[in-house]
C-alpha cells in the first residue's frame, strides 16, 4: 500500500518541598524509546505538526521532483531511492492482470465496438458481438456465466447465445477488441481500457472486472494517476520505472491459483486506463508526457538479485526515509531533496479528544496522550511507533489504552494528520525548579544539598523502592533545581559558593560533573525551556535586581542580562513557559508583593502586580493551555500555601488551601 499524490518531556509533577513548589509540565518530543507527555488542552483538542505524506518508505514523489529541478536522471533518482539496485528489462510481451475495484461485483458492462467478441477462457471460443451501438454485459448465476446486450443504454438486456449455441460458460468470459473497450461503471462514468477485460466469477452471483494488458501499457495508465503530468521529465521517468517495478514485484508475488495480480487503487497504486468519460466530458488519461516517459523507460525495471523489488513509494517522506527491514534496499535515510518546494514537507492537524474516544472507546475521555516509542530517525525520535491514551471512564475510573502510530494517524487523518512523522504543538514543556523530577516510568529523583554543602541524590523505583542517598560531590548554597531533557538527562542547576549559576547533569545512572555559567546569584536558580528551543534561568542577582542566563535555539550561549525591577526581597524568582515562545517571570518586591513580568518573542512586557504577600519563594505553573497558576507561602503568619489562577488573562481571586 502507498499513499497517492492529491493535490521535555516529563509528565505534570507538583512537588512540594521545604515551602517551594516545583512543576514540571510538557516538552518537545523525545528520542526514540522515550516517553512525551501530552496533557489534553483546555479546549480538548490536540494540534499536531508533521512531516511529508505516507509511509515515507523508498521514492518521495516530491523529492523525485526536486531531484529532477536540480538536474539528476531517473536513473540518479532511483539509485537514490533504491540503493544497491539495478536496470533490467523486462520480457517482451508480458502482461499483468489488474483487478478494477469500483467496478460492479453483479455485471461487467461494455460498449460494443470494432472488433469486439468475448472469448471463453475455459474453451477458448470467441464470440463476435458485432453491434456496435449496443451494449454488451457478463452477468453471474449459479449454473454459469452469461452474456447479455442491450440497444436501449442499458434499460433492457437480452440474452447472447454463445459460439456453439451455448447460453453460457463457466468461464471466465473475456471482451476482446480491435481497440480500446469502454467499461461502465455504477456511478454513472465509464473508461476506455487497452488490452481486455474479464468477468471471473467471485461468488454464486458475482463477479469480478479484471483488466488484462501489456505492463508498459498499464504504467501509461498508471503515471499520470500517481504523479502530475507536467512535473520535469526525468521524476516522470523515476516515477514510470517504480510503478512498473511495483507492478512487477506484485505479480512475481501472487500464487499461481490468483484471480489477478494488482488492484488499481492507493491500496496497491492507482490505474485509470486510457480515457475517462463523465457526461459530455472526456478526460485524456495518458497525455504525452506521461507516453514519453513510460516509452524512454520501456520495459525497465528495477531488481535485487536478480528479481524485482518492492519498489514502494509515497508522495513525501518529509525529509528522512523509512526502512522496510524485509529488504535491504529500502533504508531509512536522510532526503535532501523532499523538503524543497513541497506542501507536505510541514504540515500542521488537529486530533480532538471527541475523536480519540470515537477510535479509542477503551481510552475513556482522554485526559493525556503519550508518546512511548519512535523509530529513531529524523526530527522530534522520528515516526511514532507507540502511543498511551491516559482517560477516564463515564463513572470517573482510570483507564489507559496503547495504540500503534499508524492507528493515531489514522484516527486523526479526516483533519489533516498525514503521517506518523509528528509530534503534538498544543501543549509545551515548562519547566521550574523541582527538587525532584519524576520519570514517565515512574521513577523519582530526587536532589538536595546534603550536610556539607554537595550535591546529594537519590532515586525511588517502583519495582525497588527507595535507594540509599549518595554524595555527588560539589558545595551548593541553597536548594538546587532540576530540569528534564529530550534526551533523558537530568540537568541540575545550583548556586555555587562563589555565587555563580553552576550546572550539572545525571544521565543512566552517572553524574557528569560541575561546571559554572558565571553570573551573580543571591537566590536559586529557575530554569525554563521553550519549545522555540530557547532556554533561560532565573535568579535574583547580587545586586538584588533579576538576573537571568540564556541559550539561543540553536545551543549558543547568550551570557547574562538585567530585568530590571528594583530591588526584590530575598525570595528567589519564579518562571514558567506560557506557549511556544512566550514565558511569564514572578518576583516578590521588597513590599512583599508578587510581581510578574511577560517575554513574547523578544519583546518583554512592564512589570504588573497581581497582589498578596510573602517573604518566601513564589513559583508558576502552566497545567493546561492559557492557564497560570502562581502559588507562595503566605506571609500573614499562618504560612498557608496560597494560590492564584489566571484563565487566558482573567485573574481570579487568591485562594487559601491551608497547610
Amino acid at each position: 500500500m502507498r499513499r497517492r499524490l492529491a493535490a521535555a518531556v516529563a509528565t505534570t509533577t507538583l512537588t512540594l518541598t521545604a515551602g517551594i513548589v516545583a512543576v514540571a509540565t510538557l516538552g518537545p518530543s523525545a528520542p526514540a524509546g522515550a516517553a512525551e507527555d501530552y496533557p489534553a488542552p483546555a479546549d480538548g483538542v490536540f494540534t499536531v505538526t508533521g512531516h511529508g505524506y505516507g509511509h515515507g518508505i523508498g521514492l518521495s514523489q516530491y523529492g523525485a521532483r526536486a531531484a529532477a529541478t536540480q538536474g539528476l536522471t531517473g536513473g540518479q533518482i532511483l539509485d537514490f531511492y533504491y540503493p544497491g539496485t539495478a536496470t533490467a528489462t523486462d520480457a517482451a510481451g508480458s502482461s499483468i492482470r489488474v483487478r478494477l475495484m469500483a467496478a460492479s461485483t453483479a455485471a461487467v458492462p461494455v460498449q460494443g465496438g470494432a472488433g469486439l467478441a468475448v472469448r471463453d477462457a475455459a474453451t477458448g471460443q470467441s464470440t463476435p458481438l458485432p453491434a456496435a451501438a449496443a451494449r454488451y454485459r457478463i452477468v453471474a448465476d449459479a449454473a454459469a456465466l452469461r452474456v447479455q446486450s442491450s440497444t436501449d443504454a442499458g434499460v433492457t438486456w437480452s440474452p447472447v447465445t454463445l459460439s456453439g449455441g451455448a447460453a453460457g460458460a463457466s468461464g471466465p468470459l473475456v471482451f476482446e477488441a480491435a481497440g480500446a473497450i469502454r467499461l461502465y461503471y455504477p456511478d454513472g462514468t465509464s473508461r476506455d481500457y487497452e488490452g481486455t477485460v474479464a468477468g471471473v466469477r467471485a461468488g454464486t452471483a458475482t463477479l469480478y472486472t479484471v483488466n488484462t494488458l501489456g505492463l508498459d501499457a498499464y504504467v501509461n495508465g498508471v503515471l499520470g494517476r500517481e504523479m502530475p503530468s507536467y512535473w520535469p521529465a526525468a521524476a516522470l521517468r523515476a516515477q514510470a520505472v517504480a510503478a512498473r517495478t511495483y507492478a512487477g514485484f506484485a505479480r512475481a508475488s501472487r500464487p499461481s491459483s490468483a484471480l489477478w495480480d494488482i488492484c488499481d487503487t492507493t491500496q496497491c497504486q492507482v490505474y485509470g486506463g486510457r480515457r475517462l468519460y463523465s457526461g459530455a466530458t472526456v478526460t485524456d488519461l495518458q497525455p504525452t508526457s506521461v507516453r514519453d516517459a513510460v516509452a524512454a523507460t520501456a520495459r525497465q525495471l528495477r531488481t535485487y538479485a536478480g528479481a524485482p523489488i518492492f519498489a514502494q513509494f509515497s508522495a513525501s517522506n518529509g525529509g528522512y526515509s523509512v526502512a522496510d527491514t524485509r529488504f535491504p534496499y529500502l533504508v531509512a535515510k536522510p532526503d535532501p531533496y523532499d523538503p524543497v518546494n513541497n506542501p507536505y514537507a510541514t504540515w500542521t492537524a488537529t486530533l480532538s479528544v471527541a475523536r480519540l474516544a470515537q477510535c479509542f472507546p477503551a481510552a475513556g475521555t482522554v485526559q493525556r496522550l503519550s508518546i512511548l516509542t519512535r523509530d529513531g530517525h529524523g526530527q522530534w525520535g522520528g515516526r511514532i511507533l507507540t502511543a498511551r491514551l491516559y482517560g477516564r471512564t463515564a463513572a470517573g475510573a482510570a483507564v489507559q489504552q496503547d495504540v500503534t502510530g499508524s492507528a493515531l494517524r489514522s484516527c486523526g487523518s479526516a483533519t489533516g494528520f498525514r503521517t506518523t512523522y509528528a509530534t503534538v504543538t498544543s501543549t509545551w514543556r515548562s519547566t521550574g525548579s523541582p527538587a525532584a523530577v519524576r520519570r514517565t516510568d515512574e521513577t523519582l529523583e530526587v536532589f538536595a544539598r546534603g550536610p556539607q554543602g554537595d550535591l546529594y541524590h537519590r532515586s525511588y523505583r517502583p519495582t525497588g523502592g527507595w535507594r540509599p542517598w549518595e554524595s555527588l560531590g560539589g558545595v551548593i548554597v541553597g536548594a538546587p533545581t532540576a530540569q528534564r531533557q529530550p534526551s533523558g538527562a537530568i540537568v541540575v542547576w545550583a548556586r555555587s559558593t562563589s555565587n555563580q549559576l553552576a550546572t550539572g547533569s545525571w544521565q543512566n545512572g552517572a553524574w557528569s560533573g560541575w561546571r559554572t555559567n558565571g553570573g551573580s546569584l543571591s537566590s536559586r536558580p529557575y530554569p525554563v525551556a521553550l519549545a522555540d528551543g530557547r532556554r533561560f534561568v532565573f535568579a535574583r542577582g547580587g545586586d538584588g535586581q533579576v538576573t537571568y542566563a540564556s541559550w539561543a535555539a540553536d545551543g549558543t550561549w547568550l551570557g547574562w542580562r538585567t530585568l530590571p525591577a528594583g530591588v526584590l526581597a530575598g525570595a528567589g524568582p519564579a518562571a514558567v513557559a506560557t506557549g511556544r515562545s512566550t514565558l511569564t517571570v514572578a518576583v516578590v518586591g521588597i513590599n512583599r508583593t508578587v510581581y510578574l513580568r511577560s517575554l513574547s518573542g523578544s519583546t518583554w512586557s512592564a512589570w504588573r502586580s497581581i497582589g498578596d504577600a510573602t517573604t518566601s519563594d513564589v513559583t508558576l505553573a502552566v497545567p493546561s493551555a492559557g492557564v497560570l497558576d502562581v502559588y507562595l507561602r503566605a506571609a500573614d503568619g499562618t504560612n498557608a500555601l496560597h494560590t492564584r489562577r489566571s484563565v487566558n488573562g482573567v485573574w481570579a481571586a487568591w485562594q487559601n488551601l491551608g497547610g
